[in-house]
């Protein structure tokens, strides 16, 4: 039986390069827990430093791809500086794709470590309700007994003794669940709702790597319509990230001839973490469409500075303006609730 662990930064931990030490549940599930599981593989597709609405959108397709049995959803623990707060639709339609695929949805709700429960984390009640309504399992974890925190946990993370915690908690409910049947039983797709939602990957995006310091894009909307529109993509990020300028300009059809300017923004990619390079999904754009149906965006790296008195870490200097680079290493994920005609990257 293979598992996928699908969530944000604590679901991709994994240890400590540095000391070797074991940091992360699902690297505790991988070397501690495949037989009491019954799993012959567990991977992870994670999107630390982003969130389930975009990074967790736009790799939602490899899941899928990889075609596991049970797919380990961790949903609530996320970067909540980065994209937009996940929709009811959105959340429908994650739990439609993987049950369409034949794959069974297991939601871990993790909490803050202080917290002890994930009762008071902002999307909590959200997913409970969807997930009660179609009798889809949850595994809900409780540390609210677990004296020394600071020892066992390092802020949202797991240090080792805070990931066999975790294991631990995850196998004896996953356990008392039943088997791979049991789960199954009694589960519903959640129907496709008016807070619907289209997931698109720009064939060809991928090929666009090393340094950019611009990105143009045309999206054709199957009508004119208002919706919201964001841009996704994983990249290596660290101190080179800029802050990103957004111009839109759309026109209600192909055929007319007059375009209209959208209000300009500021999409910040680097954050108080930069100090060292890393992969993440980053939210190039987030928008909202009125009742264009063709749309040319314009992403560059701005004049604007990062604010660099923010950083965890203390860095000697930073790159100049002109250093200051978006770096590409995945495909470009389009997200709206209108269905694309076309999209490019051009």
């Amino acid at each position: 039986m293979k598992i996928a662990i699908y969530g944000a930064s604590v679901s991709a931990q994994t240890i400590d390069h540095a000391t070797g030490a074991v940091t992360g549940y699902a690297e505790v599930l991988r070397r501690e827990h495949m037989a009491a599981l019954g799993a012959t593989e567990i991977r992870q597709f994670t999107y630390g430093g982003n969130r389930a609405s975009d990074g967790g959108l736009a790799l939602l397709k490899d899941v899928i791809a990889y075609q596991p049995d049970i797919c380990l959803f961790e949903p609530l623990i996320e970067d909540m500086t980065r994209g937009t707060r996940i929709s009811e639709g959105e959340i429908r339609y994650i739990y439609r794709r993987l049950l369409k695929a034949g794959i069974c949805p297991v939601t871990l709700m993790l909490p803050l470590p202080e917290q002890g429960i994930p009762d008071g984390l902002p999307e909590f009640f959200k997913y409970c309700k969807i997930c009660d309504d179609h009798g889809l399992p949850i595994v809900r974890v409780n540390v609210s007994d677990v004296t020394n925190i600071p020892a066992k946990f390092n802020d949202i993370h797991t240090r080792h003794a805070g990931a066999r915690i975790y294991a631990d908690q995850i196998v004896d409910q996953l356990t008392k669940l039943g088997g791979l049947g049991a789960l199954w039983a009694g589960m519903t797709a959640p129907s496709v709702t008016d807070d619907m939602v289209y997931v698109r990957r720009v064939a060809g995006s991928a090929a666009r790597s090393g340094s950019l310091r611009r990105l143009q894009m045309r999206l054709v909307l199957e009508k004119s319509a208002k919706t919201g529109i964001r841009i996704v993509q994983q990249q290596t990020i660290g101190p080179f990230s800029p802050v990103l300028d957004v111009a839109v300009r759309g026109k209600p059809t192909s055929a007319s001839p007059q375009w209209h300017t959208l209000p300009p923004a500021q999409i910040r990619v680097w954050d108080t973490y930069c100090h060292y390079p890393r992969e993440t999904f980053v939210t190039m754009a987030d928008f909202h469409n009125a009742g264009h149906s063709v749309l040319k965006l314009d992403i560059t790296c701005s004049e604007t500075d990062p604010n660099y008195d923010t950083c965890r870490r203390k860095v000697a200097s930073w790159p100049a303006r002109n250093e200051r680079v978006m770096k590409p290493i995945g495909p470009i994920t389009v997200i709206t609730q209108i269905r694309l005609q076309s999209a490019e990257a051009i």
